[in-house]
C-alpha cells in the first residue's frame, strides 16, 4: 500500500513507467529475502540456534502475491502492471505455494478489505 501511495503522490504514469515499477517490485522482494537470510545467518542468531529454512520461491510468491492483491484494488489504474504480475505468478513452480499459503493470503485480504485507499 505504501508503494501505491508513493506512485499516487509522485503522479507517476503507470503505463510509461511500467518496467521501472515492475523491476522495483522484483527488487523489493529479492531484498526482503536477502535481509531475512542475513538476519538468520549472523553470529548472534546462529549462537541462539536461529535458522532460515524459507525457500526463495516462497518469499517470491508471497511478495508478488501481496503486491498483486494490493494493486488489484485499483484494477483500472494498474491494469498493465497486474498483467505482468499475473504472468510472473503463473508458472507451475508456484502452484505448491499457492496451496500452502492459501489461508495466510485469505487472512491478509481481510485486513486489506478493512482499509480504504
Amino acid at each position: 500500500m505504501r508503494m501505491h501511495h508513493y506512485l499516487r503522490s509522485w503522479g507517476a504514469n503507470i503505463r510509461k513507467n511500467l518496467k521501472f515499477i515492475h523491476r522495483t517490485i522484483q527488487q523489493v522482494v529479492r531484498y526482503t529475502y536477502a535481509v531475512m537470510r542475513s538476519k538468520a545467518l549472523n553470529k548472534v542468531s546462529i549462537a541462539q540456534g536461529g535458522k532460515c529454512d524459507v525457500e526463495k520461491t516462497c518469499i517470491t510468491w508471497l511478495g508478488l502475491t501481496a503486491f498483486r492483491n494490493v494493486f488489484a484494488r485499483k484494477p483500472t489504474v494498474y491494469r498493465s502492471l497486474l498483467k505482468l504480475l499475473d504472468f510472473e505468478l503463473s508458472p507451475g513452480r508456484y502452484r505448491r505455494h499457492k496451496k500452502q499459503f492459501r489461508s495466510l493470503v485469505r487472512s491478509g485480504m481481510v485486513v486489506i478489505d478493512q482499509l480504504s485507499f
